[in-house]
């Protein structure tokens, strides 16, 4: 499949809909739709590591075959 032609599944619900497109404003510094010039505060960054250790610590490869939904 060529990549030009790939459109990807749409819910019928926003079949249609035109994409938002940010605004390209003049000026003297530009920051487009989710950039930021600053980092994380250390505090997130701690909290977001710290999570991805633990859930990580837990992960298996495979699921548990008795394990029932």
């Amino acid at each position: 499949m060529a990549v030009e032609s790939y459109r990807p599944p749409v819910r019928a619900d926003l079949a249609g809909e035109v994409p938002y497109g940010a605004p390209q404003l003049d000026a003297a510094v530009r920051l487009n739709v989710n950039e930021n010039p600053f980092a994380p505060p250390v505090s997130v960054i701690d909290a977001a590591t710290s999570e991805v250790q633990r859930i990580m610590s837990e992960a298996n490869r495979y699921p548990d075959r008795d394990f029932l939904t």
